[in-house]
């Protein structure tokens, strides 16, 4: 069961009685942002998390406006999962080298190239 809720930004302004109330407040002004300029004001640079989004929301603004924001959201999901992938691939070929397994074992297990294992 979903439960929408109707949350006045104008309305919640002096209401967090906690940090983490006033952080949440926070990331609903960036999300009701109207441009770059308005999320700049809300971000606070000792906070690795608003950093983080605001690094990608500027990015997604300087590099991709044209397209959608799923599109967007789409492209980096699949960058990370292949990412993620790579990662894996040279963890188990890691594990693998350290039991003394062969390159050519280990190139077709993972997918890797020779020279890939041996930088590892």
């Amino acid at each position: 069961n979903i439960i929408t809720y109707l949350i006045r930004l104008d309305k919640v302004k002096s209401i967090a009685y906690n940090i983490n109330e006033k952080k949440f407040i926070t990331i609903l002004r960036i999300i009701n942002a109207i441009d770059i300029k308005e999320v700049e004001k809300y971000i606070r640079k000792d906070d690795e998390i608003m950093e983080s989004m605001y690094q990608f929301l500027k990015e997604w603004n300087e590099n991709n406006a044209k397209n959608g924001f799923e599109e967007y959201m789409g492209e980096k999901l699949y960058e990370a999962q292949t990412k993620g992938k790579v990662e894996e691939k040279k963890n188990v070929a890691k594990k693998m080298l350290s039991k003394n397994t062969s390159l050519e074992y280990i190139t077709e297990i993972t997918g890797l190239s020779k020279k890939e294992i041996l930088a590892l």
